[in-house]
């Protein structure tokens, strides 16, 4: 008989034995799976991290090509720059009757002030002259 009640003790002391080593394996399952999603985590990021660093080195060749263009059209400028000089001197300019009669009849005197000035091209009076004789052909009161 004393077979018989060593044989439930063992059989509970293995019983507790298998459930801490159960509780041990599943808290390592726990951490192998938190490892792993953590790593699958870090893969996402480092996969996210790489194409926008392509986004950015595709930026920075593309913004390259068009410093270059840009640099050429001002080597271009630069080398032209004494050539081009907007003064007016060598322009003629000539205002039409039908604009001068409009422009002296005009109340308001939306346009004042000498074409050249200085022996130089007054661009704001012919700015003004341009928008009133525009005025003029919406009106319909200067034949073209």
């Amino acid at each position: 008989m004393v077979s018989v009640n060593i044989f439930p003790r063992i059989l509970i002391k293995e019983i507790n034995r298998i459930e801490s080593e159960y509780a041990a394996l599943k808290m390592q399952s726990c951490k192998t799976e938190q490892h792993d999603q953590n790593k699958t985590d870090r893969t996402e990021k480092i996969k996210k991290v790489r194409s926008m660093w392509t986004l950015v080195i595709e930026m920075l060749a593309s913004l390259k090509k068009e410093k270059e263009e840009v640099d050429s059209i001002l080597d271009v400028l630069e080398d032209c720059a004494g050539q081009c000089v907007l003064d007016g001197a060598n322009v003629v300019f000539s205002v039409p009757g039908l604009l001068c009669d409009r422009v002296k009849s005009d109340g308001y005197q939306h346009c004042t002030g000498n074409i050249y000035e200085a022996e130089n091209l007054n661009f704001l009076t012919v700015i003004k002259l341009l928008n009133e004789a525009l005025r003029a052909l919406r009106d319909g009161t200067l034949s073209v």
